[in-house]
């Protein structure tokens, strides 16, 4: 009979993983893994540290070989949640001394004319090249208001360019550290809210034209302004006598009448050679009307002329007729442009 070997549960495994390296970790220092977990926690590890969290910082301390115990690696806690695994100056040392090509570092520093410091260059030599890698870090970019910045600037700084150059000479990744990982938390990665619906939603189409509606209610407003002076508005089918008493009717002009102009009775003129506003407004009789106006002049004095009738028409009607009076002074400009 044939045996199958169970599989063991994910849950298990997991357990396993995280007692194998604590248990690796804690031998490589001589301690219990117990003694070794609860020193740990209670030093470099920020409070609320989950097991899984606690297990992948070890794996990063013994992936590059750095002590937590005396603090050449330890642990931030993430803006966003966990913790950051931060290599102190001590570890970069250490990463950059036992490195096989590593041949040295130097630092050049720049003052001022009055011995301020402005920036320290870190030069590190590979044993594998023949030129040095250069990192210049700027006192004004990297100084913080601290106690170590604030009395210690020039050691602060050559940490600064040392670390900066051992990351480009000999590629470490993955780590960083106190000045970077604070820098980084200063900047707001939360990411943007979810679109709405109303971000989807299909940009506003322009207005419509008038329908057909819309210019028979024009007509009717007209109409019923040309016959009684009421400038309300009337509906299709609605009941004439919802709307009440109508403004009384003004007088009739005899029919072939033309329309009187104010300014010219103000001024005791007669305007007798303005042409009359055609009833309602009606576009095509405004136009061919004003197709019979020579010059600008005479459009001015026909517009004011009617200017209350314009403005009494429905606003649709308005503007066209406006737009005829606008186009009719363009065509009479081009007329005389060409004509000079």
């Amino acid at each position: 009979m044939t045996q199958t070997a169970e599989t063991p549960a994910p849950q298990t495994t997991a357990l396993a993983t995280r007692r194998s390296i604590l248990m690796e970790v804690a031998n490589r220092y001589g301690m219990e893994p117990q003694t070794f977990e609860q020193t740990l926690r209670e030093t470099v590890v920020p409070k609320g540290c989950t097991r899984e969290q606690f297990a992948a910082f070890l794996v990063v301390a013994r992936e590059h070989d750095l002590n937590p115990l005396t603090k050449e690696i330890y642990a931030f806690p993430a803006k966003g949640g966990g913790i950051v695994p931060i290599v102190g100056v001590d570890g970069w040392i250490k990463l950059m001394n036992r490195h096989p090509q590593n041949d040295g570092i130097e630092f050049d520093e720049v003052h001022d004319d009055k011995g301020k410091l402005i920036a320290t260059t870190a030069i590190v030599y590979r044993k594998d090249r023949t030129r040095p890698t250069r990192a210049t870090e700027y006192l004004a970019e990297c100084k913080r208001n601290t106690d170590p910045w604030n009395n210690q600037p020039h050691r602060m700084l050559r940490h600064r360019a040392m670390i900066q150059a051992a990351r480009i000479a000999f590629g470490f990744a993955g780590i960083m550290d106190e000045e970077d990982f604070e820098r980084a938390s200063m900047i707001d990665v939360t990411p943007p809210p979810a679109p709405t619906r109303q971000q989807f939603a299909p940009a506003a189409e322009p207005a419509a034209r008038p329908t057909e509606a819309d210019e028979r209610a024009a007509d009717r407003m007209t109409e019923r302004f040309a016959q009684t002076g009421d400038t309300r508005a009337a509906d299709e089918g609605e009941d004439e006598k919802e709307l009440g008493p109508a403004t009384e009717a003004p007088e009739q002009s005899p029919p072939g009448a033309t329309s009187a102009n104010p300014k010219a009775m103000r001024e005791g003129r007669d305007s007798a050679a303005t042409p009359p506003f055609p009833p309602g407004g009606d576009l095509d009789a405004v136009r061919a009307t004003l197709a019979g106006i020579a010059t600008n002049d005479a459009v001015n004095a026909w517009e004011e002329a009617h200017a209350d009738a314009i403005k009494k028409l429905a606003t649709i009607r308005m503007k066209n007729v406006r737009q005829a009076i606008t186009d009719r002074r363009v065509e009479i400009n081009e007329a005389e442009a060409g004509g000079q």
